[in-house]
């Protein structure tokens, strides 16, 4: 005898989860209550334990949403499926970037939404292995870029990574502008936002709100959404309080976050870092900016910033710098994870707001900032042919800068 399946069901009210519930009401399905949109959905998941949670969007796309992140925040052991009247494209993603399993549509003949709820059932069981040996919540990766000072391109870093993440992996990415006030992305996008990072913290109902705070995200080339920074470069300070916040929820609705920052480690900057699943510290082959990455990277290990989020990124990496790779690693505490090499052709992507990643696939910095962005997001890289070898060749000869100059 098949064991018949707990539902609990979430809308509107009662009176409007009557229909869904004479329509699943089945030997595989047992509608096991009913909850309304809210803080109530999750209390009533904890009481009833349901194996499945069919949350219906009758009017409003946003209360929906926020219960779906909610239910599905952690690794709860129900399986979440929206329900609502038609198959609309921007409530399916949102409820897909939510955490829900499927979307179905109400209007689909009862048998066929029925098999549909087990069969979503069942993949998320098979997705998740034997009991206890549950995957970890598959939340959005944040990855901060910073760097010790300006000038070291930190924020083409940040921009190529980027791109690079949303072409190699076709998952969603946002990236953040936190270089306050006067960040530079969107002039690199070639972009004129009317939203930006102030305008997304300025009300608290914008963070609660996954349609509102997406509002506040443009478009931007390759699939990319962009939370800019002020264009004016002025207004009210950010709290460092809404940083973690304001990442957290972007992590909840992309697959990818990437956050540039302001040179140095203001507060600002550790707000990101503390949210941060990977950091990225950029710095360039000269003996004072490598000295200064080392006294950045003792800070933060006196911070007890856990060394396994840290990657240390060498960009304009080149023999012409007259140190030899040994003496650079040499100078740093921490290992180099990615070479990203001097070309040319960055200066002026900079200069026409043309990004390599998006505009020059093949040059080499595009070509390793790609395999940085398939290696963060656990994509097995493509085997390709390259002159630029993993461990840069530098001349034996090469005089040496003084670690102290």
């Amino acid at each position: 005898m098949t064991t018949s399946l707990k539902v609990l069901l979430v809308g509107q009210s009662d009176e409007s989860l009557a229909p869904i519930r004479e329509l699943l009401t089945s030997d595989e399905l047992e509608i096991a209550g009913t909850a309304a949109l809210g803080p109530a959905a999750l209390t009533w998941a904890k009481v009833l334990e349901p194996e499945l949670i069919v949350v219906v969007a009758d009017e409003s796309l946003a209360r929906p949403i926020a219960v779906i992140q909610a239910l599905t925040h952690g690794e709860p052991a129900w399986t979440v499926v929206a329900m609502a009247d038609s198959f609309e494209r921007e409530f399916v993603r949102q409820a897909m970037l939510a955490g829900a399993r499927d979307v179905l549509v109400r209007t689909t003949p009862a048998l066929e939404l029925r098999q549909a709820l087990v069969t979503a059932r069942q993949a998320e069981a098979t997705r998740r292995g034997p009991a206890g040996h549950a995957a970890p919540h598959a939340a959005g990766s944040i990855f901060t870029v910073t760097g010790v000072k300006g000038g070291i391109g930190k924020t083409t870093v940040a921009l190529n990574l980027a791109l690079s993440l949303a072409l190699a992996s076709d998952r969603s990415v946002a990236l953040v502008d936190l270089d306050l006030p006067y960040g530079d992305l969107a002039m690199l996008l070639s972009l004129k936002p009317s939203t930006n990072v102030m305008s997304a913290v300025a009300d608290p109902a914008i963070l609660e709100d996954p349609d509102l705070l997406m509002a506040q995200l443009c478009d931007a080339p390759a699939g990319l959404h962009l939370l800019a920074a002020p264009l004016s470069g002025q207004g009210p300070d950010l709290d460092t309080a809404q940083v973690g916040p304001l990442l957290n929820r972007l992590a909840g609705l992309y697959d990818f976050v990437v956050v540039d920052t302001a040179a140095g480690y203001g507060e600002l900057t550790a707000a990101a870092l503390d949210a941060a699943t990977q950091t990225l510290i950029v710095t360039v082959p000269e003996a004072p900016t490598l000295r200064r990455t080392e006294l950045g990277l003792r800070q933060l290990a006196e911070w007890k910033y856990s060394s396994t989020r840290l990657k240390v990124v060498l960009n304009r990496a080149s023999m012409r710098s007259g140190m030899r790779a040994e003496e650079i690693a040499d100078v740093l505490s921490e290992p180099i994870a990615w070479w990203l090499p001097d070309e040319p052709a960055a200066s002026q992507a900079v200069a026409t707001g043309q990004p390599l990643a998006l505009n020059n696939p093949k040059s080499q910095i595009a070509r390793t900032t790609r395999a940085m962005a398939r290696q963060l997001a656990g994509i097995p890289d493509r085997p390709q042919r390259t002159f630029w070898p993993l461990r840069p060749f530098w001349r034996a000869d090469a005089t040496p800068v003084a670690a102290n100059a």
